[in-house]
């Protein structure tokens, strides 16, 4: 029998302190309702090694923008309430269609995250499922 020490991973390199940098947020910009609590749930949902750390900021809008980066592709997540993501993605020069993602849409956001780190093997955890506390 496997006991629980035997099965817990690691979090990602990355992880402890994107956490922070959310939680440190908005430096000055008031933030929309769940909007903290939703990134901090997609972030801890991802916990994998091969992402890059991603950069994040507030913006006026009062969204959280976490913004991974790998090679000539550009991830851009913008958690826009308790329920949705927007998305974009920046291929070399190329501005694919920006898409708005319910966060019950597990699916969707993997795609999202395979498309910048195809070697992600294990990510998000339901992340509609997740009822952690800041």
């Amino acid at each position: 029998m496997i006991g629980p020490e035997e099965t817990t991973e690691l979090p990602a390199s990355w992880l402890d302190e994107a956490i922070c940098q959310v939680l440190k947020v908005p430096g000055g910009f008031p933030l929309r309702d769940g909007v903290q609590l939703l990134a901090v749930q997609l972030l801890r949902s991802i916990e994998a090694d091969s992402l890059p750390a991603p950069a994040i900021y507030a913006t006026t809008r009062g969204t959280i923008r976490i913004t991974w980066e790998r090679g000539s592709r550009v991830l851009l997540l913008s958690v826009k309430g308790i329920d949705r993501f927007r998305c974009c993605r920046i291929d070399g020069c190329i501005t694919l269609p920006i898409r708005t993602i319910r966060r019950n849409r597990v699916e969707e956001m993997r795609g999202l995250v395979a498309w910048i780190a195809p070697s992600v093997n294990r990510i998000f955890v339901n992340v509609y499922l997740l009822e952690s506390k800041l």
